[in-house]
């Protein structure tokens, strides 16, 4: 088996995780498993006990759809991060950098796409690592950019902590669930400014999310950089004998118009060897930097049988972030994120 996750149930979660998912034999949590472990946890809360109306009551029998999903895994994923941030599991910089990860993720799909639109496509798309998935980290983000709002509009007396235990009061413990106008009503109530328009623009609608004007009021820096690099498009993780088992390709990548396959055995990228021993995607891109539209072959067996599968090199400009906390922040911005990074609110 060489991938894994994890799924909530009402009183236990469920994980089938590879060995590299754990530090050591002894069974020690890798980087993936802490925030796996924490992101289940708090479907206990939202999801399992706080869900959209649309999964009120569950049916198993059939989809649910719903554009809430941006909430329901996207919010939770930043409960998770903020659980590790305020038990001391994390430092800030493990935070703020796992937070411009997710940047970099959203920031890097191919085309705009709005979190509602992913939520309710989740659904009828077969290819689970694609654009509509990215719910989780747009949807992470965005709870961190409204919680960070609140409490600049509120002096950190409200917090998007008020807006999850309303939700919990108000819908779960009277057993409804919640819609979109629901919860836009609680994020007006606990003081985010403008929320029809950062509804609009931003899960609604398709603008980039203003990264560094809400984080500035945290006191925190956000820069980005664009850089070009060889983007081949291909999940290969290794099996229990080594082999590189292709689990997903990119639509329209350099692996795509290869006509690569999920279940392909990646031999050879070029003269890249692909081996589990090693980062042999960073070798391929130092390799082609700067030979966009180049001949590429891709060594493959499918089904036993070997192959030599043809396409070009592709480059791709992606934007990384860097979170910096600010070295001399006002007493607001102080104030704010101590708040965020403790679940308090007041001074």
């Amino acid at each position: 088996m060489s991938f894994g996750g994890g799924l909530e149930h009402a009183a236990s979660q469920f994980d089938i995780m590879p060995q590299g998912a754990f530090a050591d034999a002894a069974g020690t949590f890798g980087d993936f498993m802490v925030p796996l472990m924490a992101h289940e946890y708090f479907h206990l809360f939202n999801v399992k006990r706080i869900r959209p109306a649309e999964m009120w009551p569950y049916d198993y029998h059939a989809e649910q759809y719903t554009p809430l999903l941006w909430w329901s895994e996207g919010v939770t994923d930043y409960y998770a991060d903020l659980t590790n941030l305020r038990s001391g599991l994390w430092t800030t910089e493990q935070f703020l950098g796992n937070a411009a990860q997710n940047m970099q993720q959203v920031e890097s799909a191919p085309e705009p796409w709005s979190e509602e639109d992913g939520s309710v496509a989740t659904w009828i798309n077969e290819v689970f690592v694609n654009s509509s998935q990215l719910y989780y980290p747009k949807g992470s983000l965005t709870g961190l950019l409204l919680d960070v709002s609140i409490r600049d509009a509120s002096d950190n007396r409200h917090s998007l902590d008020d807006v999850m235990r309303a939700l919990y009061t108000r819908f779960y413990q009277k057993h409804n669930g919640f819609t979109t106008r629901n919860l836009l009503a609680l994020l007006r109530e606990y003081g985010m400014p403008d929320v029809a328009a950062f509804y609009q623009h931003y899960v609604n609608g398709r603008e980039p999310l203003p990264y560094e004007t809400v984080l500035g009021k945290a006191g925190v820096t956000a820069a980005r950089q664009a850089i070009s690099n060889p983007f081949l498009g291909v999940n290969a993780q290794p099996d229990d004998s080594a082999k590189m088992v292709v689990q997903s390709v990119v639509p329209g990548s350099a692996a795509d118009a290869a006509g690569l396959q999920h279940g392909d055995v990646l031999l050879k990228v070029g003269e890249i060897e692909a081996s589990a021993a090693g980062d042999w995607g960073a070798r391929y891109r130092e390799r082609y930097r700067g030979q966009d539209g180049q001949p590429l072959a891709i060594s493959i067996t499918r089904g036993g049988k070997p192959f030599t599968l043809n396409t070009q090199v592709r480059e791709r400009t992606a934007v990384s972030f860097t979170l910096t906390p600010a070295s001399t922040p006002t007493p607001k911005q102080a104030k704010i994120w101590r708040g965020l990074a403790t679940g308090s609110t007041g001074n």
